[in-house]
C-alpha cells in the first residue's frame, strides 16, 4: 500500500491479513461473483504481493443494513482487538454497502487500527486521496443498494397494477415469464382442476388431510423450477400447504396481494383470470378456520396476568407456568410465576430464595387491595376525563408524526 513520505513505511509481508468474502442473497439474479471465486482471486492477489492471510471469513448476508452480519462483526472485533492488521476483499462493496459500517472502517484506518486494505478490483492508498476514493466507493455502494430497492419496488407496483407477480408461484397455476397466472392444465396436468375440487371439498367440511390425500391420489404435483437442486422433482400437496398457502389466500377467487398491496384481477380488462373458487366460498372457508374436531383440540390452560407481574428482586417480568403437581395420575395444576432473569438474586443458591411465586399469593394481595378500595361516580368521571385528555394528546402527537412522515416521503 502506498504511504506518504512523512508517514512510516509499512512492511505488508509482516502484517496479518484476514480475507473477507461475501455474497449477498438479495443480489439481482445473484450476478455478484461467488464466494469461492472471490476467495481464489484474493488469494492470488496475496500471493503476488507477498501478503500473509491468517484467516478467511465468508458470509452470505446483505450489507445494505448495518449490524446485520455476524461473521463481519466477528472479523471487525478481531481487527479492533489487534488480532488482525489488514483486510483483503474482492471489492469495497463486499465490506460495506451502508455508510455506518463504511464510516467505521474509515475511522479504523485513520486511527491506525486497520493498517492496510487490499482489493482485487480497487487500488487503495492510505492517504487523503485514497481515503476519499474509498469513501466514494462506499457511497456508491450505498446508492446502488437504495436505487436498486426503489427500482424493484417501483417495478413491483407497476407489475401489480397489471396483475403480474414475481412472488412464489401459486398452487394450481402456472406463472409465465410475463408474470401472468394461468390454470395449470398443460401437458395433461390436473393440478388446476384438483385445486378447484379442494375448495369444494373444504366447503363441504372435509378435513385437510383427506383433501391432500385425494389430490395426491389423483395425480397432483407441481414441479420445482426456481430451485436448481430440486429441478424436475414434484411438490406433492400436504395439509400444511393447504392451511398456510392455499385456503387463506384470496388469490384463488381473484385478489392478488403482494408487498402489502392488493389488486382485483377480475377487474382488469387485459387479464383473463380464471378463479379456482368464488368469493362466497372463500369467505365461508375462512369461517371454518377455528373449527377443529374433538380429537384435534388441545385444551389450553388459562394463564392470567401475562406480562403484568414483576420480580421483587430484579424488577424483571415474571412469566406464568402451570406444571402438574403431585403424582403422575394427578391432573391438578398450580399456577405460579417464575423469573427467567439469570442475574436475579433468586438464581443464587446460597440465598435460598424461592424460584417462583404462587399465583394464589398474588391474587390474595389483589383481593385485599380491592376490598379496601372505595370508588364512587366522581372518581370514575375523574379517571374518564383524565384518560380522554391523555388519548387526545396521544392522537395529536400521532397526527403530527404522520404529517412529518408524509412530508419526508414527498421530499
Amino acid at each position: 500500500m502506498y504511504q506518504d513520505e512523512d508517514e512510516p513505511q509499512v512492511d505488508i509481508t509482516k502484517l496479518r491479513y484476514v480475507l473477507y468474502a461475501r455474497k449477498s442473497t438479495d443480489d439481482p439474479k445473484r450476478q455478484i461473483r461467488s464466494i469461492n471465486d472471490q476467495i481464489d482471486e484474493c488469494k492470488l492477489l496475496a500471493e503476488r504481493s507477498g501478503m500473509r492471510i491468517v484467516k478467511v471469513f465468508k458470509e452470505e448476508k446483505s450489507a445494505k443494513k448495518p449490524n446485520n452480519r455476524k461473521v463481519f462483526n466477528e472479523m471487525m472485533r478481531g481487527v479492533e482487538s489487534g488480532k488482525y492488521d489488514g483486510i483483503v476483499a474482492w471489492n469495497p462493496d463486499r465490506l460495506a454497502r451502508n455508510m455506518i459500517e463504511g464510516s467505521h472502517i474509515l475511522n479504523l484506518i485513520d486511527d491506525g487500527t486497520i493498517q492496510d486494505l487490499k482489493f482485487v478490483t480497487h487500488y487503495f492508498t492510505n492517504d487523503a486521496s485514497g481515503k476519499m476514493l474509498l469513501g466514494i466507493s462506499f457511497v456508491m455502494a450505498d446508492y446502488y443498494s437504495r436505487n436498486l430497492s426503489q427500482n424493484v419496488t417501483r417495478g413491483v407496483r407497476k407489475g401489480l397494477k397489471e396483475g403480474k407477480s414475481s412472488g412464489t408461484p401459486m398452487h394450481g397455476y402456472i406463472r409465465g415469464e410475463d408474470g401472468i397466472y394461468r390454470p395449470d392444465n398443460e401437458n395433461d396436468s390436473k393440478n388446476f382442476d384438483l385445486i378447484c375440487e379442494a375448495w369444494e371439498m373444504r366447503k363441504a367440511g372435509k378435513s385437510l388431510e383427506s383433501i391432500a390425500k385425494h389430490m395426491n391420489d389423483n395425480g397432483y404435483g407441481r414441479l420445482y423450477k426456481d430451485n436448481a437442486e430440486k429441478a424436475g422433482q414434484k411438490v406433492l400437496m400436504t395439509d400444511k400447504i393447504l392451511s398456510d398457502r392455499v385456503f387463506p389466500n384470496p388469490f384463488y377467487y381473484g385478489v392478488l396481494i403482494q408487498k402489502g398491496k392488493a389488486i382485483d384481477l377480475r377487474e382488469l380488462e387485459s387479464y383473463d383470470f380464471t378463479p379456482a373458487t368464488d368469493e362466497e366460498t372463500y369467505n365461508y372457508v375462512q369461517s371454518l378456520t377455528g373449527r377443529r374436531s374433538t380429537a384435534q383440540t388441545k385444551r389450553k390452560v388459562f394463564k392470567p396476568l401475562v406480562e403484568m407481574v414483576y420480580c421483587a428482586y430484579c424488577n424483571a417480568k415474571m412469566y406464568p407456568q402451570t406444571p402438574k403437581s403431585g403424582k403422575k395420575t394427578e391432573t391438578k395444576r398450580i399456577l405460579s410465576y417464575r423469573c427467567d432473569n439469570k442475574f436475579c438474586q433468586r438464581k443464587n443458591k446460597e440465598l435460598k430464595l424461592n424460584q417462583s411465586v404462587r399465583g394464589i399469593e398474588i391474587f390474595k394481595f389483589m383481593y385485599e387491595m380491592l376490598d379496601g378500595l372505595d370508588v364512587n361516580r366522581d372518581d370514575y368521571e375523574k379517571l374518564r376525563k383524565r384518560l380522554e385528555y391523555r388519548n387526545k394528546a396521544k392522537l395529536q402527537e400521532t397526527r403530527i408524526q404522520i404529517h412529518s412522515l408524509q412530508g419526508a416521503v414527498k421530499a
